[in-house]
């Protein structure tokens, strides 16, 4: 059985963002500024990440005017999933997937100007990521299980020509054109991010919810894209009767080390 690396819980524990409540806070704000800003996009963005509770402001004392993050790949966790096209005619036969970045590098800066508030870039290697483990299958819920033929058919037709291309385009790139903290969220950021992908780049807005602690970084979040967005069809079979869907929706939960 594959195993992910292990997220380090001694690391992660000054954050506090476990709980079904700090869930709900995150999703009460996302909607709440999707409504007055975002309406009419033309993107679907959404966030699974947790905000501080009440009590956030005690954990996170003032932030300096500038601070540089290096993310930790070994605690961090970055993924994409793709589900099942529903309308094809074998829908039955086919599988949701998640796809992880098992080597990728990242920084962010967070700053003091409101009209800047961050910067980020991470770059993801195509020739390093890894579907359908059977751990993050579990982690996710999907119960349908895949054996290692299946895994293995799946890694080839992943990297394609027809799909990622990854001969032509070795990494999928991520960066901040603007950054700014939403108005009354001091742990929630309000990006333009690019994402570069078998060549082709799309720009869209996204909400990512920070927590900093002792010199260490927490940023989650999640947005959705599609295969059209790159000029690509989603993968099928049997002529189309069984096919993955056009969405791509993908998942962080960063975590970053101050540095020096």
């Amino acid at each position: 059985m594959t195993h992910l690396p292990e997220v380090d819980t001694a690391r992660l524990a000054p954050f506090g963002f476990v709980g079904f409540m700090s869930v709900l806070a995150v999703l009460a704000l996302l909607n709440e500024h999707a409504d007055a800003g975002q309406k009419g996009s033309p993107v679907t963005v959404h966030s699974q990440a947790q905000a501080q509770n009440s009590g956030a402001k005690a954990r996170n004392p003032a932030a300096p005017s500038m601070a540089s993050y290096h993310f930790d790949q070994r605690a961090s966790l970055l993924y994409v999933t793709i589900g099942q096209d529903p309308s094809a005619l074998f829908s039955a036969m086919g599988h949701d997937h998640v796809v992880r970045a098992s080597q990728w590098q990242g920084s962010m800066e967070l700053r003091g100007n409101a009209e800047q508030a961050c910067a980020f870039a991470i770059e993801v290697s195509v020739a390093d990521l890894v579907a359908d483990e059977p751990a993050m299958r579990e982690r996710l819920g999907f119960d349908k299980p895949l054996t290692p033929t299946q895994r293995e058919s799946i890694d080839r037709s992943m990297r394609a020509a027809d799909q990622l291309d990854a001969a032509r385009h070795p990494t999928i790139t991520a960066r901040s054109i603007s950054c700014t903290r939403a108005v009354g969220a001091a742990n929630l950021l309000d990006v333009v991010v690019e994402v570069s992908l078998r060549g082709r780049t799309q720009e869209l807005p996204l909400m990512i919810v920070i927590e900093s602690d002792q010199g260490r970084l927490l940023a989650m979040g999640e947005f959705t894209l599609t295969h059209a967005d790159f000029g690509f069809e989603p993968y099928s079979a049997f002529f189309g009767a069984v096919r993955n869907a056009q969405e791509i929706t993908f998942h962080f939960n960063l975590v970053g080390q101050m540095q020096p």
